[in-house]
């Protein structure tokens, strides 16, 4: 699933390449896109709005419209949302919005696990209080992630993946977070002292900011986002080869339903 990099990728594309254009109309092929809502709602709720800017909640796409509406889009496993020509829609698309210099914004979605929705103010205020603190913002400081995890009994990678407290964060970037902070995945937050806590904090904020990066200048292409590119995972997908560090080989558990990747050694 495309985690906080990837999706901050994608949106910092559609800001250059979409921001001031009118949507002209929209196109929407599967109504479970919408779903609960009726895909209606969407076509006609952009069209005539001007995009006037996109950004990234969590790992949702913005895109901000005239007149106080915002297209909330989630890419889902293996979504994505970029600017073309008519003529190179794939078969994947699954909603286009066509803008008023004839390009289109494409959503593809193979998977069809992604979802599109109209909010207005009242519903952008809605998600934002339902989610956590921004990783890579001021707010997320090291006392923050300390009284957050003196709350939690849960395992602290279950809680790095919950979005209630730190958002963004998935299974790629939580591993590699608690790998650089020497941290178990299975350990109760509320359990990890001050240091260590400390540590983890600036772990997060320095893997998310290098993936980042990483993420927005390998996205030279449409559909040209694969997860963790140009980055040098330590410990995610890499079950058995030796740890940079140790060299121990590297394992993996089951956590929540999803693989966990970590060094025994170093994350005991």
């Amino acid at each position: 699933m495309p985690e906080l990099p990837e999706v901050e990728a994608v949106c910092r594309r559609l800001q250059e390449r979409a921001a001031g254009s009118v949507i002209t109309e929209a196109f929407i092929a599967r109504p479970q896109t919408t779903k609960p809502f009726p895909r209606s709602r969407v076509i006609r709720g952009v069209a005539g709005r001007r995009i006037e800017s996109v950004g990234r909640r969590a790992k949702h796409a913005l895109i901000r419209l005239s007149g106080g509406m915002t297209l909330r889009v989630h890419l889902g496993m293996t979504g994505n949302l970029w600017v073309d020509d008519p003529s190179n829609r794939p078969p994947n698309a699954r909603a286009w919005f066509t803008l008023d210099d004839g390009r289109e914004i494409v959503f593809d979605d193979p998977r069809l696990l992604g979802r599109i929705e109209l909010l207005n103010a009242a519903g952008l205020a809605a998600l934002n209080s339902r989610l956590g603190i921004e990783p890579l913002s001021t707010l997320f400081t090291s006392a923050y992630l300390q009284d957050a995890a003196a709350k939690s009994r849960k395992p602290a990678k279950i809680f790095l993946l919950d979005q209630k407290a730190v958002v963004g964060l998935g299974n790629i970037w939580a591993a590699e977070s608690l790998f650089a902070a020497r941290v178990n995945p299975t350990i109760p937050m509320h359990s990890l002292g001050r240091r260590k806590l400390a540590g983890l904090h600036s772990a997060i904020v320095d893997v998310l900011s290098r993936a980042l990066e990483s993420a927005y200048q390998e996205y030279s292409a449409p559909r040209m986002t694969p997860e963790s590119e140009g980055f040098g995972v330590a410990v995610y997908n890499r079950l058995g080869e030796p740890c940079l560090r140790c060299g121990s080989k590297i394992a993996r558990i089951w956590q929540g339903g999803r693989s966990t990747y970590l060094c025994p050694r170093c994350q005991r």
